[in-house]
């Protein structure tokens, strides 16, 4: 029972770190399509996509 547990602590761990870190921006997106019967883009459009939102406009703090 004792294995069981680390093994749930161990993937919600690595689940937490993955949302965390951006890692599964991807899946999270292919989640949302699925949901709203959306088309769905490929990995590298998300990705480029991704980069075209983050880098399109100003962002500064001052």
């Amino acid at each position: 029972m004792h294995l069981k547990s680390l093994i749930s602590n161990f993937r919600f761990l690595l689940w937490w770190f993955r949302q965390v870190l951006g890692d599964a921006a991807y899946e999270n997106y292919m989640r949302s399509c699925r949901t709203a019967a959306l088309p769905v883009m490929s990995r590298e459009e998300f990705f480029l996509d991704s980069l075209r939102r983050r880098y399109s406009s100003v962002s500064r703090c001052c």
